[in-house]
């Protein structure tokens, strides 16, 4: 029987350890920068869109894509999508800026 309690807590010890480690690392409020979102990240878009050269009309347009946030403010990004009545449009690469604020 002592064996199972310890086994239990044992489980129960390791599954709070990521929990515990977050809030004994926690310093209070941090501010955000431009760092904060650093990284590639994924998308999707869905929606509709309207038709070229059919006023009032409208497709559905689906896409897919990544974003690479440098850190220092730039992106580049690479997407593609597909609507109802026109060719998929597969792999466009892009870039821009971007800004975090403080809070």
């Amino acid at each position: 029987m002592n064996r199972d309690v310890f086994k239990r807590l044992s489980i129960r010890t390791v599954m709070l350890l990521p929990f515990l480690s977050s809030v004994l690392h926690s310093h209070g409020p941090r501010e955000c920068s431009n760092e904060t979102i650093k990284g590639v990240y994924g998308y999707t878009i869905t929606g509709l869109s309207p038709v070229p050269n059919a006023a009032g009309q409208f497709e559905q347009l689906l896409g897919v894509g990544l974003r690479t946030h440098d850190g220092q403010g730039n992106f580049t990004q690479v997407q593609s999508e597909k609507r109802t009545s026109t060719p998929a449009v597969v792999d466009v690469q892009g870039a821009g800026t971007y800004s975090v604020n403080p809070d």
